[in-house]
């Protein structure tokens, strides 16, 4: 879980390989977002012993992530969907191969599915995995993502990095400040659902980690605000036959491609690949 993932050339940019964390046999659950969830539950194992519950989209890996890890330790857990129906979730076979139960509410609106969840958590005395899995402790943000920003070269001097919940560009600043990259000139945060700059900004303003100026150097590119911008709607990409994820990466890459940005001097970060199920 600790190794660094590495960093490769593809002519004419730089590639963060952090979909290449994939632990399990069973599954290819990966990258970023699954090592912020294993660490999760590496810290927590006193709250997740009676089972995990979890929310969101069909269309996000977000539920066989959590299922994935709740599997490797032996915890149940139940994941929560709204506005759909049992045939429409695809990944719903591995769900069951992971021993993870699945629940449906009438409504797929944050808000309903999450209160349903923190109602069940507290009767019921279980551990909610937050959308996102936005976990802000300093703790988990630097041995889950903040570490990896070790083995950026130091001939790169931007960075781009899909932004959806926040969490992961907040780690990447913790690890940008932690290893003085100051080589970093520009951070490329593509975002792909409402803007987190203040969520971002939050996480340093209240004392949670020490004041960067890597906050400064933000440069944020609101993909989902365009015009035709639709989160569940998948596109192509790949990069020398590394098929990026077709809801996050793949958009970002696409108006990567596009800019003054795409070069020598640019990394881009792969938090994750698609999941096959």
């Amino acid at each position: 879980m600790y190794e660094i993932t590495p960093v490769e050339f593809h002519k004419p940019i730089w590639i963060k390989r952090d979909d290449l964390y994939a632990p399990f046999n069973s599954c290819n659950v990966n990258g970023t977002k699954l090592r912020c969830c294993v660490e999760l539950f590496e810290q927590n194992k006193n709250k997740t012993s009676n089972g995990v519950l979890t929310g969101c989209s069909i269309n996000s890996p977000q539920s066989v992530i959590v299922a994935a890890v709740a599997n490797h330790f032996k915890v149940p857990c139940t994941a929560y969907f709204g506005g759909t129906k049992l045939s429409n979730i695809k990944s719903l076979g591995l769900l069951e191969k992971l021993n993870t139960t699945t629940e449906i509410l009438n409504s797929g609106r944050h808000s309903v599915l999450y209160h349903t969840i923190n109602k069940k958590a507290l009767e019921e005395g279980k551990f909610v995995v937050k959308y996102g899995i936005q976990e802000t402790n300093r703790y988990i943000l630097i041995n889950s993502i903040a570490n990896q920003v070790e083995n950026i070269p130091n001939g790169v001097d931007k960075i781009c990095i899909v932004c959806g919940s926040g969490v992961t560009a907040i780690g990447l600043l913790l690890g940008l400040e932690k290893f003085k990259k100051s080589n970093i000139k520009k951070i490329i945060l593509a975002g792909t659902a409402p803007n987190r700059l203040k969520k971002i900004n939050s996480y340093f303003n209240n004392l949670l980690a020490p004041q960067t100026d890597f906050y400064n150097k933000i440069l944020y590119i609101d993909l989902y605000n365009q015009k035709g911008f639709n989160y569940d709607k998948k596109e192509y990409a790949e990069i020398d036959g590394i098929v990026l994820h077709p809801n996050y990466e793949a958009k970002a890459f696409n108006w990567l491609k596009e800019s003054n940005y795409f070069n020598e001097k640019t990394l881009f970060w792969i938090i994750g690949s698609e999941i096959n199920v």
